[in-house]
């Protein structure tokens, strides 16, 4: 049987130029992440299902990929459920296992796991696939890298300066300016919907207001009437968020709100983050306070932050970079009081943006330098001697690997744009030299080994 060959929906390859590229950005993500004193950990592709529940809030997690269960196991699935029509806990029986939704559950688990061999406060960094059960579109794929900045251990506004000084540096290195950054706080959400006297919907509230800028507010409007909330309620609610409550205004509908404490202390949070940041920020990046902002995913509890591109044709990739302050994430795995805060960086949708702003145009596919033509069996093994040694001298060399007539071995030359052919033949062996065929210049000029090892030396570095 033949198979068409095609990739699974919501999955991509990439070509050697593509990852080339994808290199280029991890390699300015590690070196930015390392200069802030982080450092690198990978988490298995895999976690306990019962790990990644209750963390994201029902519409994320019902976009996380299960594992079915194999072998024995699979026998213990729950038909009494299922004939019952409790088909939740029916599928849950068949699975044990999930592919990671993202990697900041992974980093909770692994501080707890690892807690006696970590120093806190723990900075890291990691950079690896995950996986969502989403609907394939532009700039969303059901596999994906993220790349994730975070620090656990101690709450200080420090950190969330820090997270956005990161940011701000992996922007100005990647060249990617115009950007729209938001900021908000989930205690002045908190106090917004308990002014309000709704705290009971508190999460359905904020996963609404997450999709602001995708549905508008009529949706938004339609949304919050379906939950149950109140019209008076909804134009309270879109008063409140609409407006910069960081400015100081009599409006009457906020004087019960600017009583409350926990409103008073984020909103002192946010500006004191906004002011140190600003007095150290020496990139393009400007932040503004946006009470909108939601972040639907419910571990977020304090500093809420996202990037989006301000021009309309680029702002249609969504989110280019989001986090926020987390408190006892680890909780969950039996250790307490370990707050944190990170950025996770959406890292193929700013690949996306790269290549429609150009910003590839100087990274090429590694290719080789060198190219020896193969004259045949009697000079394979002298050929083979100068090929290892310029490998070992760090020169990119290869062997055409079969005897083949001259002009289809150099059509193989221009067509990867190696810049240099070395002939060995009769002729070369007669007079123990090597020729250098320049391919962009065509010239040739005859060499010992060890002028030609020079020229390559002073020339390929």
């Amino acid at each position: 049987m033949k198979f068409k060959p095609k990739n699974l929906k919501g999955t991509r390859d990439y070509s050697p130029i593509e990852i080339t590229r994808r290199e280029y950005m991890k390699q300015i993500f590690k070196n930015i992440f390392r200069r802030f004193a982080y450092q690198p950990i990978e988490t298995p592709a895999l976690e306990k299902r019962e790990f990644l529940e209750g963390l994201y809030g029902h519409e994320a997690e019902t976009l996380i990929f299960k594992i079915l269960n194999s072998g024995q196991k699979i026998r213990n699935a729950d038909i009494d459920a299922f004939q019952a029509g409790d088909y939740q806990n029916f599928v849950s029986s068949l699975s044990d296992k999930a592919l990671r939704y993202d990697l900041t559950v992974p980093l909770s688990r692994y501080v707890a796991q690892h807690q006696n061999e970590i120093t806190f406060p723990f900075k890291r960094y990691q950079i690896q696939n995950v996986w969502r059960a989403d609907r394939p579109q532009h700039g969303r794929l059901q596999e994906f890298v993220q790349c994730d900045v975070d620090v656990i251990g101690q709450k200080s506004i420090l950190q969330e300066v820090e997270m956005l000084l990161i940011m701000a540096s992996v922007f100005d290195a990647l060249g990617i300016d115009n950007l729209e950054v938001k900021i908000n706080h989930r205690g002045i959400l908190e106090s917004i919907i308990e002014y309000l006297g709704e705290s009971d919907k508190f999460t359905e509230i904020v996963i609404i207001l997450d999709k602001w800028d995708k549905i508008g507010m009529d949706s938004i409007r339609k949304e919050l009437s379906a939950i149950g909330m109140e019209e008076k309620n909804i134009n309270k609610l879109k008063n409140l968020i609409t407006t910069d409550l960081l400015k100081d205004f009599t409006s009457s509908i906020i004087d019960d709100l600017k009583e409350s404490p926990a409103y008073k202390s984020a909103i002192s949070e946010v500006n004191k983050i906004l002011k140190i940041f600003n007095q150290l920020n020496k990139s393009k990046l400007t932040i503004s306070f946006d009470s909108r902002l939601a972040r639907g995913l419910n571990y977020y509890t304090g500093m809420v932050v996202e990037v989006v591109h301000k021009e309309e044709n680029y702002k249609k990739i969504g989110s280019l970079a989001a986090g926020g302050r987390y408190d006892n994430l680890t909780g969950k795995f039996g250790l307490q009081d370990k707050s944190g805060v990170g950025i996770s960086f959406g890292f193929e949708r700013i690949f996306i943006l790269m290549n429609q702003l150009n910003r590839f145009n100087h990274v090429n596919a590694p290719r080789p330098k060198v190219l020896f033509l193969n004259f045949g069996e009697p000079y394979n093994i002298k050929v083979l001697e100068l090929v290892n040694q310029l490998r070992l001298n760090g020169v990119s060399t290869d062997l055409y690997p079969v005897t083949a007539k001259i002009k289809r071995q150099l059509d193989y030359a221009n067509k990867l744009k190696i810049p240099y052919v070395v002939l060995f033949g009769s002729e070369e062996e007669a007079n123990n030299v090597l020729m250098l065929r320049d391919m962009n210049s065509r010239e040739q000029i005859a060499y010992t080994n060890e002028e030609l090892f020079e020229f390559l030396a002073d020339k390929i570095s």
